[in-house]
């Protein structure tokens, strides 16, 4: 028995056309404003010195369509095990609001990780095989056409120990290069929701829900507001709020982090949990009922932008800065 709780976006930015399909990450914490980056590609076969993010690199290869997410290449052995790297790239399109704003480049899974760049400017490199998300340096993205250039690592080009052994957490073994996931950029105004996390309490009859903040600017006057609906009526069943500041850090694995306490009903008189819509109900396998927590991080009056996440045991949905 649990309680399943899952993380939305509410955001006031408009949303652009490529944000009309659903993928899987709209149920892991998708903004309201983004831009998706899943569809037609381009990509090369290379050794990695080809320097394929700049226009004379781009013009020596040979570039064949692709759909992403999904493999570069058919299955095979030799595939496996000569590729050492595969160069991807496509255009997309951004607005004013969106290449001034604060924007972080994220993807879910990129066999044995990438090096991305974005208008032919480095802005980040992963080698594990998880997600992975980084804060765009500002002026990189401009309003209108923009490129996005990938260079994704096959089995030759991961760094390996001299018995052979792959240095890099490479799951079931490392085989052809693939992006097995979604590619996005999140936008927002000062601060984004760098993780949010919903912590279910069942016998506290609350929901914890965990967010860090992060940007490029220090905010100390934040507000992290959150309401627990019931999915898929929507009806509101709890909500909390608490203080929050955003302190910029360079470790991609930090941040601070401020939690929300979300009664829910049953914790509190019958008269109030009836005005809350009744008692909440755990999770089971018979009864899966589930939740949704909007969560909203605000200065003062102004509202800094939202988020849209599933989790088990509630569902919640997450806001970002904006003023």
């Amino acid at each position: 028995m649990g309680m399943a709780v899952v993380v939305t976006t509410v955001a006031a930015a408009p949303r652009v056309a490529a944000n009309t399909a659903r993928t899987f990450a709209d149920w892991e914490g998708r903004r309201a404003n983004f831009v998706l980056l899943n569809g037609a590609w381009e990509f090369s076969p290379g050794d990695g010195s080809e320097q394929a993010e700049s226009p004379d690199g781009a013009r020596r290869l040979r570039w064949r369509a692709v759909t992403l997410p999904g493999p570069f290449l058919p299955w095979s052995q030799e595939a496996a095990n000569r590729t050492k790297v595969i160069w991807a790239r496509r255009s997309f399109q951004v607005t004013g609001a969106q290449a001034q704003g604060l924007a972080v480049l994220r993807w879910n899974r990129i066999a044995c990780g990438a090096t991305a760049f974005l208008n032919g400017r480095k802005v980040g490199a992963n080698e594990p095989t998880g997600p992975y998300q980084v804060i765009v340096p500002a002026g990189v993205l401009r309003p209108g056409d923009n490129q996005i250039v990938l260079q994704v690592r096959g089995a030759a080009g991961v760094p390996r120990s001299r018995s052979g052994n792959a240095l890099i957490p490479a799951g079931f073994g490392v085989g052809i290069p693939e992006v097995t996931d979604d590619v996005w950029i999140d936008f927002a105004d000062t601060a984004y929701m760098k993780w949010v996390l919903a912590l279910p309490d069942l016998a506290g009859r609350r929901v914890k829900i965990r967010v860090t903040p992060t940007g490029r600017e220090r905010l100390d006057d934040l507000q992290v507001v959150a309401q627990v609906k019931s999915w898929p009526d929507g009806k509101i069943v709890g909500e909390g709020q608490a203080s929050a500041r955003l302190t910029p850090r360079a470790d991609p694995l930090g941040g601070e982090h401020f939690f929300v306490e979300v009664p829910m009903p049953g914790s509190g008189s019958p008269t109030q949990n009836s005005a809350l819509g009744g008692p909440f109900q755990p999770w089971t396998y018979e009864t899966p009922n589930l939740y949704t927590a909007d969560v909203v991080l605000k200065s003062g009056q102004d509202e800094h932008e939202c988020l849209s996440h599933p989790h088990h045991a509630a569902t919640a949905s997450v806001g970002q800065y904006q003023r």
